[in-house]
């Protein structure tokens, strides 16, 4: 009997086991937060990850995707908790999917954005949920799916 509880305690284990570099992310994690204790800072940083993929629906890889594009817009001072919002509206308007090639032009865009001339992030994003059909024609054209006769047609021109 105690062979068997002995076998078992061994086959299901009671700790994680984390690389040396996973090791040292999160003591250095500890180190910043003021020098709160690994288990809480493991804790935090799941509880991120599950509210992240419950609050838009998304899978590992697609928040990990979304965590390089957030790296991507706050180093061009983007605000953090908006970022993630700002995705999902532009994915739920179907502007955009969560695909790893949009996100890469996504994080493109972000790069390249010149926030002089739109003011902030929230009048770009504004432009383009409102203005996502005439983008979508406007892309068509250029991608040569459809005609300039076409794309006239479809913006009233015609």
């Amino acid at each position: 009997m105690k062979e068997n509880e002995a076998s078992r305690q061994q086959s299901s284990p009671q700790c994680l086991t984390l690389s040396p570099e996973q090791t040292r992310r999160v003591y250095g994690i500890c180190h910043l937060e003021g020098d709160a204790e690994p288990s809480l800072v493991i804790d935090r940083l799941l509880d991120l990850d599950t509210e992240l993929r419950r609050k838009h629906g998304l899978s590992l890889a697609k928040a990990q995707m979304v965590a390089s594009f957030l790296d991507s817009a706050v180093a061009r001072g983007w605000k953090p908790d908006s970022v993630a919002d700002y995705v999902t509206v532009l994915w739920n308007r179907g502007i955009m999917n969560l695909s790893e090639p949009c996100f890469r032009s996504l994080i493109s865009l972000v790069q390249a954005i010149d926030l002089r001339f739109w003011g902030s992030i929230e009048n770009f994003i504004q432009y383009a949920a409102k203005h996502n059909v005439r983008i979508g024609n406007f892309r068509a054209y250029c991608a040569g799916t459809i005609s300039l006769e076409q794309l006239l047609q479809a913006e009233g021109f015609q």
